[in-house]
């Protein structure tokens, strides 16, 4: 949450430039450049335990839902403690499909950082989903904003 404000505060002045003209325009830090790829993806009928086995695996802390190269969901560590382990429920037993947030937000590989960060900060999202047509290509996270800004 906190890096999520920090981007909205500091968007306006990192990520605005003068051209030679002196009109005001967006940078060209295309998310393209930033984006961890390829995304690690996991099937609606897996079970959660096998989800979150691929989540240790690569060291990372969401998967992204596909069917026919679209996404269609996302898990998170949070929806695996909170919809699963803290409430009891055994992970070998629940499905993907039964915790996955539905209705993922995808912007193109030619969103910008300032596009991106607005979009996180006014939805209150962690991680974007990025596409090219249907197809995903990348996920950018708030850690990842939060690395290119201090690079």
């Amino acid at each position: 949450m906190i890096s999520i404000h920090l981007i909205g505060l500091k968007s306006q002045s990192l990520y605005n430039s003068v051209s030679s003209n002196g009109a005001r325009g967006e940078s060209i830090l295309k998310i393209k450049d930033w984006m961890s790829h390829p995304v690690i993806t996991v099937h609606e009928k897996e079970t959660v335990l096998e989800a979150a086995k691929l989540m240790a695996k690569h060291k990372i802390g969401s998967l992204v839902i596909v069917q026919d190269h679209a996404p269609m969901g996302i898990i998170t560590e949070r929806d695996v403690i909170n919809k699963v382990i803290g409430v009891g429920k055994d992970p070998s037993k629940v499905l993907v499909e039964d915790v996955m947030s539905k209705g993922v937000t995808t912007v193109d590989t030619q969103a910008t950082l300032l596009q991106i960060s607005q979009i996180m900060k006014n939805n209150k999202y962690r991680r974007v989903v990025i596409v090219e047509g249907d197809a995903v290509v990348g996920i950018i996270t708030a850690r990842d904003i939060l690395a290119m800004i201090s690079s």
